[in-house]
């Protein structure tokens, strides 16, 4: 929810209010800002954009009515290597293949992936339910359900 936001603290108190755990806003500010540090890492270090297309993937419902993709990617030039953040807003894993100028991307990729077993998941002090973890893929990247996933080639 914090990435979402774009607003860690806002999103951690929201779930502190929602809850009454009000001894639980350090955990739960931990793991709203793991999914924003993960999104703002890449995109507060990008000096340049590149057009990304998602193709296949799920929808979710849209506020108000409708639908809309379920993935969400972005792609980002850096000097320290190009990078796409993305988001899966849906309730399954989804898979996601990185094309680059009609090649499938076949370097090692480092994989950041912050998730929850829900959207509205937070961490509370007896159990952390979001964190991030970091892994390397090669052709295929598993996005999980309900995440914010960085990944760096």
């Amino acid at each position: 929810m914090g990435a979402a936001m774009r607003a860690p603290l806002t999103a951690a108190v929201f779930a502190v209010e929602l809850t009454g755990r009000f001894d639980a806003l350090p955990v739960a500010l931990a793991a709203s800002g793991a999914a924003y540090a993960v999104a703002t890492s890449v995109i507060n270090s990008a000096h340049g954009v590149y057009d990304t297309r998602v193709q296949g993937g799920g929808n979710v419902p849209r506020a108000g009515s409708g639908a809309m993709p379920a993935i969400y990617a972005q792609a980002y030039r850096r000097r320290t290597g190009d990078a796409v953040v993305v988001t899966n807003k849906g309730s399954r894993d989804e898979t996601l293949t990185l094309i680059i100028d009609g090649r499938a991307t076949a370097s090692p990729m480092r994989v950041v992936t912050v998730t929850g077993p829900s959207p509205t998941a937070t961490n509370v002090l007896d159990h952390v339910r979001v964190a991030a973890t970091t892994s390397t893929a090669s052709h295929v990247v598993r996005i999980p359900r309900y995440s914010v996933v960085q990944i760096v080639w």
